[in-house]
């Protein structure tokens, strides 16, 4: 009979856990980046939205590209 204490920590799960925020927070760093990047070349340039929007996707494919270059790198692949 156990007494007191928490159940074991999946040691796994946490670094599943790890992975996923921090890869959330750089891709909305990089998004929201992207965003107000954009928003202020098209106030310099009155092309509203166009960079705005451009700088959104740019955002997330670089969100994208670092969080598979994380994945790969935990899952013991090159990752480069």
């Amino acid at each position: 009979m156990r007494t007191g204490g928490c159940a074991p920590v999946d040691k796994s799960g946490w670094q599943a856990l790890a992975v996923a925020s921090s890869s959330g927070v750089a891709t909305a760093v990089l998004v929201a980046l992207g965003v107000l990047g954009g928003r202020w070349l098209d106030g310099r340039a009155g092309t509203t939205p166009l960079f705005e929007v451009l700088g959104l996707f740019l955002g997330l494919g670089v969100g994208g590209y670092a969080f598979v270059r994380q994945l790969k790198r935990l899952l013991g692949g090159s990752g480069r």
